[in-house]
């Protein structure tokens, strides 16, 4: 989704920023460079090492409103993706589209940042909570 279809950029750089406040030491350009495409959670627990359970649900929270909260003014649809838009909806070349986005964001920030863009909600999202890790073994 980010990148992809909606221009989160400032509302990312932002928020990391901010975060640098809480978490002295992080280094925003580093996260900025490996950091996409991970859930909110992944990154807080490498980048912020943030441990307990309940604190890093909190703070990926709290992270994804500040997104928002950023990006409200800034965020956007990226380039060309009107045109992919008008291709999908219902009456155009098919009478019943289907199609589906898959995103590391969660549910809340997922669909503040397609209605931010002016993106219609997909037949099928796919969301950070709907993703589970296993459990890696270390011998």
């Amino acid at each position: 989704m980010d990148g992809t279809l909606v221009d989160s950029t400032a509302g990312v750089i932002g928020t990391w920023t901010a975060f640098a406040k809480t978490y002295p030491g992080i280094d925003v350009e580093d996260i900025l460079s490996g950091g996409h495409g991970v859930r909110t959670v992944e990154n807080l627990r490498k980048y912020c090492k943030i441990d307990n359970p309940d604190e890093l649900e909190r703070e990926a929270a709290r992270f994804e409103r500040t997104i928002v909260d950023t990006a409200k003014e800034n965020g956007r649809p990226v380039i060309g993706v009107g045109e992919i838009m008008e291709e999908l909806l219902p009456g155009s070349k098919n009478p019943k589209p289907c199609w589906a986005i898959c995103t590391s964001a969660t549910r809340v920030y997922a669909s503040a940042a397609l209605n931010m863009a002016g993106i219609p909600t997909p037949d099928a999202l796919v969301i950070a909570e709907d993703v589970t890790l296993p459990q890696i073994r270390t011998f």
